[in-house]
């Protein structure tokens, strides 16, 4: 279970999505659900390039915040020149859920 600790510690002060940021930069691609927004054929590349605080809201037992992430992908190209990869920008919108209590965080990719 991940846990966005000091996400949580600096909820309700200005810091917070600064915090918020750092500590998704930090999981890296393979702890957040970016595969399965990336274009069918390529793979996540390390490391996360970007992250955006779009919306925050909070309820008695959740912080919920809409984000930006920009990643690179991966695509293998096969031809003449040879097998160098190509990278490419990519972007996803992912609702993070911090537990005000435990901060164990769940991820969710928002699809159109």
């Amino acid at each position: 279970m991940i846990k966005l600790v000091e996400s949580l510690k600096d909820w309700g002060t200005p810091c917070f999505t600064e915090t918020l940021k750092r500590e998704l930069i930090k999981l890296g691609a393979c702890n957040l659900p970016l595969q399965e927004a990336a274009t069918p054929g390529t793979l996540v590349a390390e490391p996360t390039i970007g992250v955006t605080v779009l919306t925050l809201r909070e309820d008695k037992i959740n912080i919920t915040v809409k984000t930006g992430i920009l990643f690179s992908e991966i695509l293998w190209a096969y031809c003449c020149d040879g097998d160098e990869p190509t990278t490419t920008n990519a972007y996803c919108e992912l609702m993070v859920v911090i537990n005000k209590t435990t901060a164990s965080t769940n991820f969710k990719l928002i699809s159109d």
